[in-house]
């Protein structure tokens, strides 16, 4: 007789259903918006930047310099041109669509898991084992992209070299900060997920009943 379901696989299921669901959904949404209404937001939000650029003031009120204004704007294209090239770039598609597979794997897992299926309790494992994996690609590849930036918007900043590597260090150290977060809780969530369906206590939930598939 197949064991009752416990509440840590009731919780673990409607976690993944949930967090599966929500995944798939901001896959299939990003890749259904075209990369041509994408850059048309991109364009209308530098623009509205770029307006309130003109309308900028120093600090002694009056309007900034024309040589300042340049260097701001120069380094607000830089920006856009950055990210235009990070979001149209092969390998965020890539890990988009990746998204939203190890989504949609985790859905139906969920609600395997809820049935105690045997396949469903593997299908949690080596989902969680996926995800980690990209996940780690992706807050790299991430944490790299945002280095790039901020060394390219520094190079153009008409400021002293000891005040752009001062800067450097204080925003490099918060981007690194948040990788380590970020990294933390994605080897956590997973690593946890995967001990708790390695356990034997568990598998012995998810053992087919005589006559019956698993």
């Amino acid at each position: 007789m197949r064991m009752t379901r416990s509440t840590g696989v009731t919780v673990w299921a409607v976690s993944l259903i949930l967090g599966g669901g929500l995944a798939l959904a901001g896959s299939v949404v990003s890749s259904a918006v075209s990369g041509a209404m994408r850059q048309g937001v991109l364009e209308e939000r530098f623009r509205q930047l770029d307006a309130q650029l003109s309308q900028a003031k120093g600090p002694d009120g009056q309007p900034l310099p024309p040589e300042k204004a340049a260097q701001l704007r120069q380094q607000l294209e830089q920006m856009r041109a950055k990210m235009t090239e990070f979001f149209e770039s092969p390998a965020v598609r890539m890990t988009t669509w990746l998204h939203g597979v190890l989504g949609l794997a985790a859905l139906i897992a969920g609600i395997g898991l809820l049935m105690l299926k045997g396949w469903a309790r593997v299908l949690t494992i080596w989902q969680a084992v996926l995800s980690m994996a990209a996940g780690l690609v992706s807050q790299i590849m991430m944490h790299g992209w945002q280095q790039e930036m901020l060394q390219s918007i520094m190079s153009s900043a008409a400021t002293e070299p000891a005040q752009q590597r001062a800067m450097q260090q204080m925003v490099g150290a918060a981007q690194t900060f948040g990788l380590g977060v970020g990294i933390l809780l994605l080897v956590g969530w997973n690593g946890a997920l995967i001990w708790f369906f390695s356990r034997s206590s568990v598998k012995a939930q998810f053992e087919p009943v005589a006559g019956q598939p698993a």
